[in-house]
């Protein structure tokens, strides 16, 4: 627990470095717009608000304690690890009887990524019906999963392309996919919306 005297002094170099840090982060936190997806099929639109909130709050704990734990083990060498949560679980052993905890890790990891990718395959399915005026979307299921399976080889040709591309170019990429152009189709919605809405009658002696 050396490594948590190089916290201090906080913000030594003032808060630009902790911007340029959270942008990665923030290109996580932005596939949270998905959620505008599956709240219209929710019948307590209060409710599923609400636990949309606690999903987002427990998400940056998550990675607030990972990324805390994995700085005060490794310290300024974490950036040189590949899979960092990993190798620290690795050091995980209670007793000489709780250990290879990295299993349970890979696990979750691997049950996260699953879901991940089948809710953003929903989003696009459902998301690209509307857009052709589709009653159903299943007949565009597995077309574009065909194309997804192409695409994914197509994205990145090994690991180090793709970390090059999430830790470089592609935080701002997501960021803009994931939250500007949302941001920006909830405005036009918005503004449609109020155009749309029928103006209240003006009579006569209102006028004089």
């Amino acid at each position: 627990m050396d490594n948590q005297h190089s916290w201090f002094p906080m913000f030594e170099n003032g808060l630009l470095p902790s911007i340029m840090g959270a942008a990665t982060p923030q290109s996580w936190f932005s596939e949270c717009f998905l959620m505008a997806f599956l709240l219209p099929h929710v019948i307590d639109e209060n409710h599923g608000r609400r636990w949309g909130n606690i999903a987002v709050v427990s998400i940056m704990l998550t990675l607030f304690f990972t990324n805390l734990a994995t700085l005060f083990v490794f310290g300024n060498i974490t950036a040189s690890f590949v899979y960092p949560v990993i190798s620290v679980a690795r050091y995980i052993s209670i007793a000489d009887f709780l250990e290879h905890v990295e299993v349970v890790v890979m696990a979750l990891w691997v049950v996260g990524v699953f879901l991940k990718i089948s809710v953003f395959y929903y989003a696009l399915v459902t998301g690209l019906a509307r857009w052709l005026n589709l009653s159903q979307y299943e007949p565009l299921v597995f077309s574009v999963g065909l194309l997804l399976c192409l695409l994914s080889n197509w994205s990145a040709n090994d690991l180090v392309e793709l970390t090059h591309f999430l830790g470089t170019t592609g935080s701002f990429y997501l960021s803009f996919v994931q939250t500007v152009i949302p941001l920006f189709l909830l405005l036009v919605a918005k503004w449609r919306n109020r155009a749309a809405s029928p103006q209240p009658a003006v009579s006569h002696q209102e006028r004089k």
